[in-house]
């Protein structure tokens, strides 16, 4: 009989397998080991063959039941249902440091392997699209978002603020392992198209403010108290 608790229900998985949803959810079911699952995603966990304990049906080592390699639209869309999942949870490890979705994340998430071109043209896709939303608002009309400054000291000024957002507000999940921003942190502060040249550019801009700092205060001479 499953354990019941209070929104969630046991299920078992006949193979480990990480279910990552359109919910936000993403998680990994280890092989014949039972697991509490949101009853919000227990669709989707019995339509991958994750199964609740009192139905599962677990032959000896048998991964008969497996996720179908899709094509076409529907595998195009299941890579996109991976990548927004991985956008909401934000975790550190499901981006490279380019500030691209980790193919081996996505692939572990699917259940089968896409190649690197594959990943990036959805990507692509994914980025271009969010570049031409429109939003409408109450009076209908068109609410384009914050457009990209044409005007280059604009745009270093542009990237410098939001550098110094990263730095002063950011969480470890903003930085590479070496510490540098991400790309994508510097965009969704943003909210338009950022390069990793400009990112790195503009990265170093602001260590080299950071050592005049540095030097300025060093050289300050110090104020003599006389008693």
């Amino acid at each position: 009989m499953s354990k019941k608790v209070r929104g969630m229900t046991e299920v078992v998985s006949n193979r480990n397998f990480t279910l990552a949803t359109t919910k936000g959810h993403i998680v990994f079911f280890k092989k014949g080991q039972p697991t509490m699952c949101p009853n919000l995603i227990l669709e989707d966990a019995i339509a991958v063959g994750i199964l609740p304990t009192d139905d599962a049906d677990l032959p000896g080592g048998d991964d008969s039941i497996l996720p179908v390699e899709a094509t076409g639209s529907a595998r195009i869309q299941q890579i996109r249902d991976i990548i927004e999942a991985l956008i909401r949870r934000n975790g550190r490890g499901d981006f490279t440091a380019s500030g691209i979705p980790s193919k081996k994340v996505v692939e572990h998430a699917l259940g089968y392997r896409i190649d690197e071109t594959e990943l990036g043209r959805v990507w692509h896709m994914m980025q271009q699209e969010n570049a031409d939303t429109r939003i409408l608002d109450q009076d209908g009309l068109i609410d384009e978002g914050p457009e990209r400054p044409e005007d280059a000291e604009e745009l270093k000024v542009a990237f410098r603020d939001a550098i110094l957002s990263i730095m002063e507000t950011g969480t470890q999940d903003d930085f590479t392992a070496a510490g540098v921003p991400l790309v994508r942190s510097m965009v969704n502060r943003l909210n338009y198209d950022v390069s990793e040249d400009e990112r790195d550019s503009s990265w170093a801009d602001y260590c080299v403010t950071l050592d005049k700092k540095a030097v300025t205060t060093r050289s300050k001479p110090k104020t003599k108290v006389t008693k």
